[in-house]
């Protein structure tokens, strides 16, 4: 819807994505369509010079193809379907020469001509039909536009088509050189002609094709795109813009989380704090009874001190005991053998007289 479309205060609400205003010119056809079906072949970029961003935004859905080196970037197409190969007549890889410095000249070109540009940069891409995309990737899908932007494979695209089975509403092709407003499309002009389609009007650049049985549409086809249109031009300022938008609102995002971590931080803080001091508290406790634990010890060792003394002195008193024993013994020992001596003499002793 297009109140989901960007706003831009003072400016007109409907923005233009597309090169060429190719979008405005789609718009009108499509008035009277809330959400369709749009098939992107050659889509550049999700947003730059993109036909399709405009419609994305007010809810259609559709299919894009790019070989090239933005395809990484549809990612943030969540409703579309995304495809990283090459549109040709055949299913067989070819080779995606890409210019760095124009990528809208950048083309698809077989092998062969790969191995005259050795300087060229080069990538090996899938290929598939626009027959098998329709009948097998978008089967019964209504698809009110597709856009064929496919820098010079055009020619072999259209004409290997059968455009009598696959019938999208509005054909919007690329049909001039590069660079330049001449147009390329006599060959595969017939042939879509042929098919039923009414070439309606020419851009500059494009050519669009209304299919017989959508022909009323033509219409919306016969002014060029003006004010009243109401739209104002998307440039690579306003990508930035979005882009920066877009950064802002992750880092938001970013900023809430951080923002949950801390007050869980927090949390965890309070609750280690309240931890800390039950240690504190319990270190107190442990601190007093390891300190009269201490104090008993202290007393217990001076009484293992005093009592060792004690014994020390006894022991010194019990040995000068012994000593003083001991001399007695020999003293007696002494005296009883001189008393043995003094009893062998005793008879011849001379007698006192009378």
């Amino acid at each position: 819807m297009e109140s989901d479309l960007p706003q831009t205060s003072g400016r007109p609400s409907k923005i233009s994505y597309s090169q060429n205003f190719e979008d405005v010119y789609i718009d009108r056809v499509f008035s009277d369509v809330e959400k369709g079906f749009y098939v992107d072949l050659g889509a550049y970029h999700p947003s730059f010079d993109s036909v399709t961003k405009y419609f994305y935004c007010k809810g259609w859905r559709g299919v894009n193809v790019e070989p090239g080196p933005n395809f990484d970037e549809f990612i943030t197409r969540d409703r579309d379907i995304n495809l990283k190969v090459a549109i040709a007549q055949t299913s067989e890889p070819r080779a995606f020469i890409f210019n760095p410095l124009l990528p809208g000249t950048s083309l698809v070109a077989d092998f062969s001509l790969v191995a005259s540009e050795p300087e060229a940069n080069v990538e090996k891409v899938q290929c598939m039909t626009l027959d098998y995309l329709f009948e097998n990737v978008i089967a019964g899908e209504h698809v009110h536009f597709l856009k064929i932007d496919i820098e010079g494979g055009e020619d072999a695209v259209i004409k290997s088509t059968d455009w009598q089975k696959i019938r999208p509403e509005l054909l919007l092709i690329e049909s001039v050189l590069p660079m330049t407003n001449h147009r390329c499309d006599e060959n595969w002009r017939p042939h879509l002609i042929e098919s039923g389609y009414h070439e309606v009007f020419f851009d500059g650049i494009n050519v669009y094709y209304l299919r017989q049985e959508s022909l009323f549409r033509a219409k919306e086809l016969n002014r060029p795109c003006n004010v009243l249109d109401g739209f104002t031009k998307y440039g690579y300022a306003d990508y930035q813009l979005e882009q920066m938008n877009k950064h802002y609102e992750w880092l938001q995002g970013r900023f809430k989380d951080a923002e949950i971590a801390i007050a869980d931080t927090k949390k965890d803080l309070s609750w280690l704090q309240d931890r800390y001091a039950e240690l504190v508290d319990h270190s107190e406790v442990v601190g007093r009874h390891r300190d009269a634990h201490d104090a008993w010890m202290r007393d217990l060792l001076r009484r293992a001190e005093e009592d060792r003394d004690a014994k020390i002195n006894e022991i010194k008193q019990l040995q000068k005991t012994v000593e003083q024993l001991r001399g007695d013994l020999e003293r007696l020992q002494l005296q009883k053998v001189g008393n043995r001596k003094l009893s062998r003499l005793w008879p011849f002793w001379p007698k006192r007289p009378p």
